[in-house]
């Protein structure tokens, strides 16, 4: 989720999140959705958790999560120019 003070669009916030699903959930189907109607714009993802192509099931470690959360922040700093997070 993006604070209200970040100048960011609805556009922008949905490529952020397709660049963030492309970096980190590889080899499973997600569905992705970018909200607007509340005062912070946000995407939220549902993801398939087993590959359809393997049958493996996504595992995502507390370490796991974390590299993915600070890359969500990095992408966010980066990319869009948004304040630390």
């Amino acid at each position: 989720a993006f604070s209200p003070e970040d100048n960011i669009t609805p556009d922008k916030a949905h490529q952020l999140g397709k660049e963030w699903i492309e970096r980190n959930i590889q080899g499973h189907q997600v569905y992705m959705v970018t909200h607007i109607d509340k005062n912070h714009i946000h995407n939220h993802f549902v993801i398939n958790s087993v590959n359809m192509d393997n049958g493996l099931k996504l595992q995502i470690s507390p370490s796991k999560l974390l590299e993915m959360k600070k890359d969500s922040n990095y992408l966010a700093i980066e990319k869009i120019s948004l304040k630390s997070i």
